[in-house]
């Protein structure tokens, strides 16, 4: 085998994931397949701690947008009872780990989130 073809065992491969990989009694199940990001994409998943919530929603959505190849406007419409889930499977597919920062981070924009839709609904 030649040099390219080992390279080519080392390029992205899409992964697939269940969400959520336990449904409760009556919830429905999604097959999503996700890219792991390349070399020039992996700033994406950086979601600092100096960024404002918005700026942090923003880089998550596409963050999420570019693993799962769908718009902005796609990944905006998966509902919040999910999200925690995919973005951890998103995590996963990366190879990264879901520390402290990231998870506080990720509990802020999906607080904001929720206070929003309850707000929304007054």
């Amino acid at each position: 085998m030649n040099q390219v073809e080992e390279l080519k065992k080392l390029y992205v491969q899409k992964k697939t994931y269940k969400i959520p990989k336990e449904p409760k009694e009556g919830q429905v199940q999604a097959s999503i397949e996700i890219t792991p990001l390349d070399i020039d994409q992996i700033g994406l998943a950086d979601i600092r701690d100096d960024m404002t919530t918005m700026e942090k929603t923003k880089q998550m959505v596409k963050f999420l947008a570019v693993s799962l190849d769908e718009s902005d406007d796609a990944v905006s419409k998966i509902g919040l009872g999910f999200m925690e889930e995919l973005i951890g499977a998103v995590f996963d597919a990366n190879n990264l780990k879901m520390d402290k920062a990231n998870k506080k981070n990720i509990k802020e924009i999906l607080d904001e989130k929720r206070v929003k839709i309850h707000e929304s609904t007054k």
